[in-house]
């Protein structure tokens, strides 16, 4: 009896640290976040979102990485 326990702690583990190795690996992805801006890359306006993508990715280790969209390229600003 005392060896079938130790027999399923062990695989227990095995399968603990097998498991943990595989999510560990997929979720290695950096996530992209896509900042979409009417102001163009030149503006000063855009310094501001440049330093905080800059920030974000340094904090984040690389898990987080920035795309930018400049000047109204996905889409139109809404009227009100």
């Amino acid at each position: 009896m005392k060896k079938m326990f130790i027999i399923m702690l062990m695989v227990m583990v095995a399968n603990g640290l097998l498991v943990g190795g595989l999510v560990k690996a997929v979720s290695a992805a950096p996530t992209k976040l896509l900042f979409a801006s009417f102001t163009s890359d030149k503006s000063f306006m855009s310094d501001g979102i440049k330093a905080f993508a800059k920030d974000l990715e340094e904090k984040s280790q690389g898990r987080i990485k920035a795309e930018f969209s400049w000047g109204s390229a996905l889409g139109k600003i809404p009227e009100y």
